[in-house]
């Protein structure tokens, strides 16, 4: 077994060469902004998903440019990203969850499919086991107790599961025949994910039970279930409809109350997204229209709002929110303006948004 180290060069990742930003002064914002990372290659397409209570994150990021840069998984903090040395030489991994105590759930290239892994910082890093004549599979959240929770696939198809701490697998009730997969576990044992395909369908497994389907907007063709906090709040998105396979939105299943809520988009936008909840039922994601795509912020007070009008970042717009932790820090994308781009104004070209650099964010509310 092989633990977690810090690697010596922080951020001197070829994908993150830029240094930091570090914290922005706020202004009149609600939030400080700290820059963890900075993706200058525009066809990386980094994996980034959960914070914890210690504003750590889960990330896939390439460490280099081009077709031959290989994602690997990591965990950014506000020091450095902290490498899982046991997946050197990989050409894909990516941390995809982690808890408190920095523990994560992930997946990497194995000899024939993704495999599952987990990586603790006391136990080290260990190949998780799929089902019986399976080849691969992808574990994507952990909780306090170190509970895995992803899917394992084989010909046969894909089949949500859960890891003991052990790293034993079990496979999570779900209706025979159907493919699903798991995405996220809360400290209670409650899991969230999806049943079926095309359209596929939110699930919830209370306490790893049996599956119960969480329905979807009117209209809509199906959905999915992202992310659930310690009290059983679910939220996802409401997929598909009149013929618009691209077409969501942003939902919300309150624990205790039945049914579920639609948390709208933006003004001017007609699709929304939503990636994570927290304690207080605060939800983050992003908003699509015309203009493009904006993170938000739902609270059960305020509604939606985009983030861009809470805080003070120059030269750059956040796009989406991914993950917030209890104390209301948020990792988000932010994608810089033309204006701001290396080499703009210089060589007379025109950047499209998908060709100008990204950051990797935390903001953290001021006190």
């Amino acid at each position: 077994m092989q633990c977690l180290r810090r690697g010596a060069a922080a951020l001197a990742l070829a994908a993150l060469a830029v240094p930091p930003l570090g914290a922005q002064p706020a202004g009149g914002s609600r939030y400080s902004v700290t820059e963890y990372a900075r993706i200058e290659d525009p066809g990386d397409s980094p994996v980034v998903r959960r914070i914890n209570g210690r504003d750590e994150i889960a990330a896939g990021i390439s460490r280099g440019k081009g077709r031959n840069a290989a994602p690997r998984a990591l965990i950014l903090t506000a020091g450095g990203a902290i490498e899982l040395p046991a997946l050197q030489g990989r050409d894909f991994s990516a941390s995809y969850g982690l808890n408190d105590d920095g523990e994560v759930a992930g997946a990497f290239n194995g000899d024939v499919a993704i495999r599952p892994f987990r990586s603790m910082r006391r136990a080290g890093f260990v190949a998780l086991p799929v089902l019986p004549g399976h080849t691969g599979g992808i574990a994507y959240g952990i909780n306090a107790r170190g509970d895995s929770v992803g899917y394992s696939s084989g010909a046969e198809g894909v089949r949500a599961v859960w890891w003991t701490r052990n790293g034993e697998i079990q496979l999570l009730p779900s209706p025979p025949g159907t493919d699903s997969r798991a995405f996220a576990v809360n400290n209670r044992g409650d899991v969230v994910g999806s049943v079926g395909e095309q359209p596929a369908r939110a699930v919830i497994w209370p306490a790893k039970a049996q599956a119960v389907e969480l329905g979807t907007l009117p209209g809509f063709a199906g959905s999915e279930a992202l992310a659930t906090n310690n009290r059983g709040d679910v939220v996802g998105n409401a997929l598909g409809a009149d013929g618009a396979p691209n077409r969501s939105r942003a939902v919300l299943w309150e624990a205790g109350r039945g049914g579920l809520q639609d948390l709208g988009a933006l003004p001017g936008d007609t699709d929304s997204r939503a990636h994570d909840i927290n304690a207080r039922g605060d939800v983050v994601g992003s908003s699509r229209g015309p203009a493009g795509d904006r993170a938000f912020l739902w609270t059960p007070r305020g509604g939606m709002a985009d983030l861009n009008a809470l805080v003070s970042l120059p030269g750059a717009v956040l796009v989406e929110a991914l993950g917030i932790n209890d104390r209301g820090s948020i990792v988000a994308i932010a994608q810089e303006t033309e204006e701001h781009a290396p080499g703009a104004g210089h060589d007379g070209g025109d950047h499209g948004d998908h060709e100008l650099p990204r950051r990797v964010v935390v903001l953290r509310p001021q006190r």
